[in-house]
């Protein structure tokens, strides 16, 4: 017994209609059939009160192998041209019938008129002829009930906004941004004909204004879903090249991945051609001042002996404690209108601590927050190594933090001295050490190449540390806010990030008063501002306390005896 392979005409039948996936298919075959006969344009005309779709085309109408073809799946009636440069597969009657109810074609000398089911049953289509012959064709459908209509027309402006040929939706022209005949600038390459959406170079002064590679194809005038969600270029594929799987035709066949890889490639090369010639046109030093961004990121070999723009540059605002990173900030370094730029004359005797570094600390680890103190009170500058060429001459001014056994520090209080242990809020026997001043050293620091780095001791008389499970307040302290948060977690819950404003207020409150006393305050000052947290209280009973005295004893273990004065 031999087998051949058939094709089974009622099957193909029964079951064309489940592999659309897209209603509108039927419409982009029809437009599509269109530009294949020469037309100039298309009209599509709605009838809402009957649900009847008109698609009228100028082109050369219907040939006589044409007709037979509309009929007939997977046969197409073009010319050898059209089928080497467009591969069309001969779907238009299929995506029309199972979206209409009822079709009339005129063409020509001729027109059709058939019912869907009909024809579908097995019935003949009689060719008519008309009695004044028509230019191009003329295409009545009428919809059927689940096909949603106004979803299809209000796809159409996304639908040919890259389609070859002027679409007129209910006599208004619809607007086709990336057509190929459209004002956009596009770049031939290997892959077909590629235009950035935004086509001009933007001053790239932070690192989310990076264009992405993120890429959009279009396939004889239409979208394909291969495209990124939000594309940065858009390439019209060449059509003799790729195919599209049928019958929706709104995906690429073949090594998909192959093709985003290469346009990805030649997309960053677009990005590079343009960075060198702005860089021939505008000069080192603008180049650097405007686009610094994008040339690191596609070309950067241009800015790899370039000045470096002070909008790279950050100080740390305070002290490091955790959830820390959005208390950077470049404002005191650049402004966002006035550009400096650094050369390595500027950096002789100077260093850049590695902004990655810096951020990482270890909630448990006091340890980890040494780098940062000792930075901040350097009041020294932070950088990204990742905003700069390998190459750059800055790298070899960056100082990392290496975290191990190497690092060595020391902290050295001076002036009047004093130490004690606290358990207010958020503490258990703390230790705290008073002081005038304290002298911070840290040894053991690194450049990239690995070779030590000493910045030498930095003294402070105003900032409050934590260093060796102590803090450290210096006399000229003002706020320890931020030394609080550095050694107590603030935060709402374990999963929870939100700081709580009220817990930590009464943290910063209980130390400063014990660190107050301690520094040779009032405690009557301390003892009034406790009796006035509960201000309501005593108004309510202030008959009851008017000319009262009491006396207050304190115990070795700072409980009190509270007694009446009687006079």
């Amino acid at each position: 017994m031999k087998y051949q392979f058939t094709v089974s005409a009622e099957g193909i039948k029964r079951t064309l209609a489940d592999t659309f996936t897209s209603d509108i298919t039927f419409l982009t075959e029809l437009c599509q059939n269109a530009q294949r006969a020469g037309a100039s344009q298309v009209s599509i005309d709605y009838l809402e009160s009957e649900r009847i779709l008109i698609i009228t085309d100028n082109g050369v109408g219907f040939s006589e192998t044409g007709w037979e073809s509309f009929f007939t799946v997977g046969q197409s009636g073009w010319g050898k041209e059209v089928i080497q440069t467009q591969n069309p597969f001969g779907i238009g009657c299929a995506a029309c019938l199972y979206s209409a109810s009822e079709i009339c074609i005129r063409s020509g000398e001729y027109q059709v008129h058939f019912f869907t089911e009909a024809l579908l049953g097995g019935d003949d289509v009689e060719r008519e002829k008309l009695d004044d012959e028509i230019t191009g064709s003329i295409i009545m459908l009428k919809l059927k009930a689940e096909i949603n209509i106004d979803q299809i027309l209000h796809s159409v402006k996304s639908t040919f906004e890259a389609f070859s040929i002027p679409i007129i939706l209910n006599n208004e022209i619809i607007s086709r941004p990336l057509a190929l005949d459209s004002d956009r600038n596009f770049i031939e390459t290997e892959l077909g004909h590629l235009t950035l959406v935004k086509p001009d170079l933007n001053d790239s002064v932070s690192r989310s204004s990076i264009r992405g590679f993120n890429v959009g194809y279009i396939l004889q005038g239409f979208k394909l879903k291969d495209s990124a969600s939000i594309p940065n270029a858009w390439i019209h594929l060449r059509p003799e090249k790729y195919r599209a799987r049928v019958p929706d035709r709104d995906c690429l066949v073949g090594d998909v991945s192959s093709i985003q890889k290469r346009a990805k490639e030649i997309l960053k090369e677009v990005y590079r051609q343009q960075l060198e010639d702005k860089h021939k046109q505008v000069g080192l030093d603008e180049f650097s001042k405007h686009h610094w961004f994008e040339a690191n990121a596609f070309a950067p070999e241009l800015i790899e002996k370039a000045p470096a723009p002070s909008f790279l540059f950050f100080t740390p605002g305070t002290i490091p404690f955790e959830g820390y990173d959005d208390k950077f900030s470049n404002g005191e370094v650049y402004n966002g209108n006035s550009i400096e730029l650094y050369t390595p004359k500027d950096f002789l005797d100077r260093y850049v601590f590695e902004l990655n570094s810096e951020c990482v600390f270890d909630e448990y680890d006091a340890d980890s927050f040494i780098f940062g103190n000792y930075a901040h009170l350097l009041s020294d500058l932070y950088l990204d190594p990742r905003d700069i060429p390998f190459n750059h001459w800055l790298q070899d001014k960056l100082v990392k933090w290496n975290n191990n056994d190497e690092i060595g520090s020391t902290l050295l209080p001076k002036g009047d001295v004093r130490e004690f242990t606290v358990s207010t809020a958020g503490f258990f026997n703390k230790q705290v050490v008073l002081c005038d001043s304290y002298e911070l050293t840290v040894d053991g620091l690194t450049n990239k190449n690995g070779e030590p780095v000493n910045l030498g001791s930095v003294t402070s008389e105003t900032v409050a540390i934590s260093f060796a499970s102590a803090i450290y307040i210096p006399s000229k302290c003002t706020s320890i806010e931020s030394v609080c948060r550095q050694t107590v977690n603030v935060n709402k819950g374990h999963w929870e990030f939100e700081v709580d404003e009220e817990y930590l207020s009464q943290i910063v409150k209980e130390l400063w008063s014990v660190t107050h006393i301690k520094r040779g305050g009032s405690i009557s000052d301390l003892l009034l501002n406790i009796i006035s947290e509960h201000d309501a209280e005593i108004k309510v009973l202030a008959n009851e306390l008017e000319n009262k005295e009491y006396h207050i004893t304190f115990t070795p273990d700072a409980s009190m005896e509270i007694t009446e004065i009687f006079h």
